[in-house]
């Protein structure tokens, strides 16, 4: 997967827990380092307002992975790119995207 592809994949994962094994092939794909990679473990919890919500697995069952948006803001703090901080989780993986896209020479494509 080339950078252009990566960013693409990481943009469809507005709002998404990343598995361990994503995380690693983005990072891979962006050449930022293991560190960028750094999964956790977070509860299921689709009965709460805005919870983790991961189809195939029962309330309160930990997950491992790592939110794409912080997966995105560990990418661009990890290569040393500079990205605006937002509230919302979907405008922060947006914004990243665009400065890593802008980063890599890439046309932006994602609206910021």
């Amino acid at each position: 997967m080339d950078k252009k592809e990566a960013l693409k994949l990481l943009a469809s994962w507005d709002h998404a827990f990343v598995s361990s094994t994503g995380a690693v092939k983005m990072i891979t794909a962006l050449g930022a380092s293991a560190k960028a990679g750094k999964c956790y473990y977070e509860e299921n919890r689709p009965s709460e307002f805005k919870g983790l919500n991961v189809p195939g697995k029962k309330e309160g069952e930990k997950v491992y992975g790592v939110a794409a948006h912080i997966l995105a803001e560990n990418i661009c703090r990890d290569l040393g790119v500079e990205y605006p901080q937002m509230l919302g989780k979907g405008f922060q993986l947006r914004v990243c995207i665009v400065a890593l896209q802008k980063h890599f020479g890439q046309e932006v494509t994602v609206n910021g």
